[in-house]
């Protein structure tokens, strides 16, 4: 291959997933242009790209009153037909807002949520949600517990956590038409963004009734020095993130679903050789640890291996949909 041509490739890749996805905009019979509003003092806009199950409202700069975490961009994904009807949703909250329905991201890729929600819409009302998606300021910091070697920031899954389920939920559950109760709301992301979301819900049980953990960063202050052999010696069980956990799932009244999901891909670069290797060991004894000290089983912790799952958004995406299906066929309608 020529020097240079590999990048050359990937912007014209994202060239064109960009002029497909304003081609879509510009056909389909939902598109709307943009139009501004306030939403309990938050300043944002209303769209509509087209997409078959719903429109948005985003936000670019949502901080709710009496937070000290910086503004943060969130687009909240509202079903087709909210303004229209009195219903009531589940909510979803979801780690790397950025990639979830639009081509944001570094690789110009994106989870395609929009299309899982669109067809979980089609087994009925009783699965219709709304997905708020929050994107992160500094994810190696929002979204880590330990250091990882060789990237900056670190340890601010605490109050990331703290965040979503405070200010962000309460604001979510009084300004839009929600089901607001536990086993109405969930947590999705992967990756480092995985990590979060089963953080969150394990660390606030009372808050969050189920998470979409994929591709999870569980090895992140055990195996942070990638390179090193895999999997490195120490164990999750008595790990500073299980540690971090332990009393919260001891004490839950009700343990929170969990969907653990890893890929077997191992070629293609270091995002499959190495972290979605270790994404699979621990994740493996993630789920393993769960069964055995917390009393998880099929009712409340689901795993599944993706042969043919790498670590990049084509592979969560396709697997989102089923994610979702098992969280929701085990909670409480209202």
């Amino acid at each position: 291959m020529r020097p240079g041509t590999h990048g050359a490739k990937r912007r014209d890749s994202g060239i064109s997933v960009l002029l497909a996805f304003l081609l879509h905009m510009a056909t389909s019979p939902w598109a709307l242009a943009a139009s501004p509003i306030v939403v309990g003092g938050q300043q944002g806009w209303q769209h509509d790209p087209g997409f078959r199950g719903g429109s948005f409202h985003t936000f670019d700069a949502f901080r709710p009153e009496g937070t000290q975490a910086p503004a943060h961009k969130v687009h909240v994904f509202l079903p087709r037909g909210y303004a229209q009807s009195n219903a009531r949703y589940p909510v979803v909250y979801v780690n790397d807002g950025d990639t979830t329905f639009f081509p944001d991201g570094a690789l110009r890729k994106n989870w395609r949520l929009h299309e899982a929600l669109e067809r979980l819409a089609e087994r009925g009302p009783d699965s219709r949600l709304i997905a708020v998606a929050i994107v992160p300021v500094n994810r190696n910091e929002e979204y880590t517990h330990a250091p990882v070697a060789g990237r900056s920031g670190c340890c601010g899954l605490e109050a990331y956590a703290s965040f979503i389920t405070g200010p962000v939920k309460t604001f979510i559950d009084t300004h839009y038409r929600t089901w607001p109760d536990v086993q109405n709301t969930f947590t999705l992301g992967a990756s480092h963004g995985g990590l979060a979301a089963f953080f969150t819900a394990a660390r606030y049980p009372d808050r969050v009734g189920g998470a979409v953990a994929m591709s999870s960063s569980f090895w992140v202050g055990l195996d942070s020095l990638l390179g090193g052999g895999l999997p490195f010696p120490s164990s999750l069980r008595g790990s500073t993130l299980v540690r971090m956990l332990d009393t919260s799932l001891r004490r839950a009244e009700v343990l929170p679903r969990m969907y653990l999901d890893w890929g077997l891909v191992r070629t293609g670069g270091p995002h499959n050789s190495i972290i979605e290797a270790l994404a699979t060991a621990r994740g493996r004894e993630m789920a393993s640890l769960l069964r055995e000290d917390y009393g998880y089983d099929a009712d409340t912790l689901k795993t599944v291996e993706d042969a043919a799952g790498a670590h990049d958004e084509d592979s969560w995406a396709r697997r989102v949909e089923a994610a979702f299906a098992f969280l929701l066929s085990r909670r409480a309608l209202p």
